[in-house]
C-alpha cells in the first residue's frame, strides 16, 4: 500500500506531554514541528517546557519544616527523522535531536531559599508511533533518551560553578495529538 498521509512535502505539527519518572521535571508540555525531504525522511524542530513544584515536610528535631522544590526548563530541539515501518495509517520512526536550554531550580526549606540556573546542551535519540486516523490528524507515542551536558551556575552565595554531564534527566515518554498539512 502507497502511504498517503505522510509524503514528500507533507508537514505536520503535534502537541505532546512528556512524562519522566528519573527527572527534575516530572512533566513537560511542547510542539514538535516535522518537514517530510522525503517519503520517509523528516526534519523535526521541537520546544519544550517543564515545570515542578513539589512540596515536602521533614522534622528537624522537634521542629517541621516544610521544603519545597520548583523546577522549569526551557529547551529547543532540531534534528532528523526516519521511517522504518509504514503503512497507510501507521507510521514507526526514530530520530535524534540536537538540544539546547536553560534550567531553573529553586530550593526553599525554611527561611532559606538557593537557586540553580543551568545552560544545557545535548542530544536525543528517540523512535516513536503514529496512527493517522483520518485523513489530516494523528496520535502518537515517543520514548526518548536525554543525554545533556550542564553548566551550573549556583546563587550569589556561591561562586561555584560545575560543567557536568546530566544522567538525572534520562528517559522520557510523550503522548502526542497532531495534524498533517
Amino acid at each position: 500500500e502507497t502511504p498517503i498521509y505522510l509524503q514528500q512535502g507533507t508537514q505536520s505539527i503535534s502537541g505532546f506531554i512528556s512524562f519522566s519518572a528519573n527527572s527534575l521535571i516530572q512533566q513537560s508540555t511542547g510542539i514538535l514541528y516535522n518537514y517530510y525531504l522525503k517519503d520517509d525522511l523528516a526534519l523535526r524542530a521541537n520546544v519544550r517546557l517543564g515545570y515542578n513544584n513539589v512540596t515536602s515536610e521533614y522534622s528537624n528535631g522537634d521542629t517541621k519544616v516544610e521544603r519545597t522544590d520548583v523546577d522549569n526548563e526551557f529547551r529547543l530541539g532540531a534534528g532528523i527523522q526516519k521511517s522504518l515501518i509504514k503503512s497507510r495509517r501507521f507510521n514507526g520512526y526514530v530520530a535524534a535531536d540536537a538540544l539546547m536550554g536553560v534550567l531553573g531550580q529553586k530550593d526553599i526549606y525554611g527561611e532559606r531559599t538557593d537557586k540553580t540556573t543551568a545552560f544545557e546542551i545535548g542530544i536525543r535519540p528517540a523512535m516513536g508511533i503514529e496512527f493517522h486516523f483520518v485523513d489530516k490528524f494523528f496520535v502518537g507515542l515517543e520514548w526518548g533518551y536525554d543525554v545533556l551536558f550542564n553548566n551550573q551556575k549556583f546563587d550569589e552565595r556561591s561562586s561555584v560553578r560545575n560543567t557536568v554531564l546530566d544522567v538525572a534527566d534520562l528517559s522520557s515518554a510523550c503522548f502526542r495529538v497532531g495534524f498533517n498539512f
